[in-house]
């Protein structure tokens, strides 16, 4: 039952609305409070508080890489870590938190954890694919979220990524490409920082 919640929590944290991330959220109380236990449920938690942060643009700016908030997603990725270390689910979300508050050195390694244990985590990827580009690596990156693309290609928000990183890569062709991916996947694709 904790397993089912779990799921039906990360098809709704895809949504990457407030309403998906709300709902996320309870579905996740409701698995712990089942499971107290369950590592990947921690870490889908931490995942669901850093979007609603960052998408409310209270985290990631250098500004907020201390506060209490921060703090907390921080906190419970570490948790997840702790009850399951060979979960690539709880070390990526341990590496995102960790970038969101500019703690970048660790937090490469930590989504470098996560592909080794599991190199099939789209997700993953895609977190290393942004913090490398921010790192001003853009061949790294690009191969990172090309790899998250190949992933989960049903991932609007993959293929979104993707194509910014390529836009900024300056291949305009594939980027337009990406980007009408990620728009035949989800139409609606902006309503997640509209809805903040």
């Amino acid at each position: 039952e904790a397993f089912e919640l779990y799921v039906q929590a990360r098809q709704a944290w895809n949504l990457r609305t407030k309403a998906g991330h709300l709902r996320a959220e309870a579905l996740l109380h409701r698995a712990l409070a089942l499971e107290p236990k369950f590592a990947r449920a921690h870490a889908a938690l931490a995942d669901v508080w850093r979007n609603i942060a960052e998408y409310g643009d209270t985290l990631g700016r250098f500004d907020s890489r201390d506060s209490a908030e921060q703090e907390r997603i921080v906190a419970k990725a570490r948790e997840a870590v702790g009850l399951d270390p060979d979960s690539a689910e709880a070390h990526a979300a341990l590496g995102a938190a960790l970038w969101a508050g500019w703690n970048r050195a660790e937090a490469e390694v930590m989504l470098r954890r996560a592909i080794a244990l599991n190199p099939n985590y789209a997700s993953a990827h895609q977190w290393l694919g942004r913090a490398l580009l921010n790192e001003g690596r853009p061949a790294e990156a690009l191969a990172e979220l090309k790899l998250a693309t190949e992933q989960d290609p049903l991932s609007w928000i993959i293929f979104d990524n993707y194509s910014g990183a390529l836009a900024r890569a300056g291949n305009y062709r594939e980027a337009l490409a990406a980007a009408d991916r990620a728009l035949a996947l989800r139409s609606d694709n902006r309503a997640a920082s509209e809805e903040y």
